[in-house]
């Protein structure tokens, strides 16, 4: 092969190269599951006995879907699955109401808020 013949094929070669990189797109950032973005909604008062809708249900998650949810009412009663429930205290106090999501790759968040329960 000549000196100009091996120029030639390195230069093609070269081309090719260059070619082959510029339709090669770049890697992916590799996503990072975002948590779940819990909403609950609890009115600030009620009385003793009276039924009250916690409510999560415009709870959402960004990168995929909810896929468990807890309600926690604070007065030790059993956690309620689900994004709302209703629920009655049985004494007046301050309750700390809780909402605890996980999304279907495992992330989890948690929303929090207060209740006077008044006789």
């Amino acid at each position: 092969m000549t000196r100009r013949a091996r120029l030639l094929a390195t230069l093609g070669a070269l081309v090719a190269g260059v070619a082959l990189l510029a339709c090669t797109p770049p890697p992916r950032a590799p996503t990072v599951n975002q948590p779940p973005l819990p909403v609950l909604t609890v009115p600030a008062s009620a009385q003793v006995g009276e039924r009250v809708l916690v409510d999560g249900e415009a709870s959402q998650d960004p990168g995929g879907a909810v896929s468990d949810a807890h309600l926690l009412f604070g007065d030790g009663s059993d956690p309620t699955t689900g994004l709302s429930a209703e629920h009655a205290w049985q004494a007046p106090g301050l309750y700390l109401v809780e909402l605890y999501l996980i999304d279907n790759e495992g992330a989890s968040a948690r929303a929090r808020t207060r209740i006077q329960i008044t006789p």
